[in-house]
């Protein structure tokens, strides 16, 4: 193909997921589904799983191999752009008093899970899930530890606005307890990284890397940041080459560290000033980011995903154990920390249903480790299967919980939980 003809193949591509998706997601809104899920689906319906099965010739045009590269660089630069809209957005709990009573809830959500992961890898000695390396037992299993205690942050803050519940208690602790699991889950997913170099030097220099891109974005860039554009005049192009060099910078170093230049991306969307640059830069991308660019990413997970590969039956029930594992193990711990803390049996079950939606976060780290080799396309696929499941379970089972027939603002506040977070919404 020539480039001009990959770059059209490439535009259809983007048109059809973003159409596509926007249909289903219409369809879905209906019974509680964030658009992330009818982004996947796109992927799903237009690659191998679905279009492929049914027209081959179809597929093989629409997306040939040449196009998967293209496609990649595409949904790595969303992501990017929307974590780093994402990390400026954030904003820490407004009353620190709440967190030790949140603690428990996030140290459970995050932790257990984890345990639980890692201890199905190593019971089954790495047949559960078709690894790449299966004599690597601790690292996959450090791997599948993280993939099951993650919350997919963004998709949860979307999830409960579709709820009608932002602002309460309740979602704030669910966010808070969420950004928590996250965090876990990104040290393992580095350690699981590290360990692939084999030698401890590489897990050495990857949480070195870590804490020193931390330090720097948060210890120099940002007090730096907060220096430029003092005057009310009109924002200068310099400013925003500035933060875009920024950004680079920090996606690069924490990806050479051995981690995952996502973690760089959100550090320095965390580095920002809140000042008026900084939210004209999140207000001019979060549109095209979440629109059109954060699209691809959920579509191109959806065409790697090869749903004809889970085609015995051993793989089917290793899913199948997956999926269970991951919800009960985040869902009851969840819930019976949330009811150790003071919220209602209604309430505590809604929290750990809430803090099940993996989506957007599993599918980061689940790309990640499909690149760096840990796993192949089947692994990939079940673990899709996970996101996409526990996403799906996680509002409508959280509205019956909180039987949302009333209204939100009737919820009752629970004294464990009374800080507010924001965050931003998943496209």
């Amino acid at each position: 193909m020539s480039q001009g003809d990959l770059f059209q193949r490439v535009l259809l591509l983007t048109v059809l997921v973003i159409g596509l998706s926007r249909v289903l997601g219409m369809a879905g809104r209906r019974i509680r589904q964030p658009l992330v899920i009818a982004e996947i689906l796109a992927g799903v319906l237009l690659g191998p799983s679905v279009l492929g099965l049914l027209a081959p010739a179809a597929e093989a045009w629409l997306v040939p191999r040449q196009v998967t590269p293209m496609l990649y660089g595409i949904s790595q630069l969303g992501l990017l752009l929307y974590l780093f809209v994402l990390g400026i957005e954030f904003r820490l709990p407004s009353r620190a008093r709440a967190l030790p009573q949140s603690v428990l809830v996030a140290v459970s959500g995050g932790v257990v899970p984890c345990l639980a992961g890692m201890g199905l890898v190593m019971l089954t000695r790495g047949t559960i899930i078709p690894f790449e390396a299966p004599g690597a037992q601790f690292r996959n299993a450090l791997f599948v530890g993280a993939a099951l205690s993650v919350t997919a942050l963004p998709v949860l803050a979307r999830i409960i606005d579709d709820l009608g519940i932002a602002g309460t208690p309740i979602a704030a602790s669910a966010l808070l307890a969420g950004s928590s699991a996250d965090v876990l889950a990104w040290v393992l997913l580095a350690g699981a990284l590290a360990l692939m170099q084999g030698s401890a030097t590489a897990l050495v220099l990857a949480v070195l890397g870590a804490v020193l891109a931390a330090t720097f974005s948060l210890a120099v860039a940002r007090p730096l940041m907060s220096r430029l554009d003092r005057d009310q005049g009109p924002i200068r192009s310099g400013s925003w080459a500035l933060r875009f060099c920024l950004l680079g910078f920090l996606a690069w170093t924490t990806d050479a560290a051995g981690i995952s230049p996502v973690f760089g991306a959100f550090l320095a969307g965390l580095s920002m000033p809140r000042d008026r640059v900084s939210q004209s830069i999140a207000d001019s991308l979060g549109g095209p980011s979440r629109v059109l660019l954060l699209p691809v990413f959920f579509a191109y997970s959806g065409l790697q995903t090869r749903l004809d590969m889970l085609n015995s039956m051993s793989i089917l029930t290793a899913t199948a154990v997956l999926v269970l594992v991951a919800s009960v193990a985040k869902g009851v711990a969840c819930t019976v920390a949330a009811r150790l803390v003071g919220w209602t049996d209604r309430e505590a079950v809604a929290l750990g249903a809430l803090l099940n939606a993996r989506g957007l976060v599993e599918l980061v780290l689940i790309n990640i480790a499909l690149q760096r080799g840990i796993i192949g396309h089947t692994a990939f696929s079940m673990l899709v299967v996970v996101a996409v499941v526990t996403t799906v379970s996680a509002g409508p089972v959280a509205a019956l919980a909180l039987d949302l027939r009333r209204p939100a603002r009737a919820l009752a506040p629970a004294p464990a939980a009374q800080a507010l977070v924001t965050s931003g919404e998943a496209g």
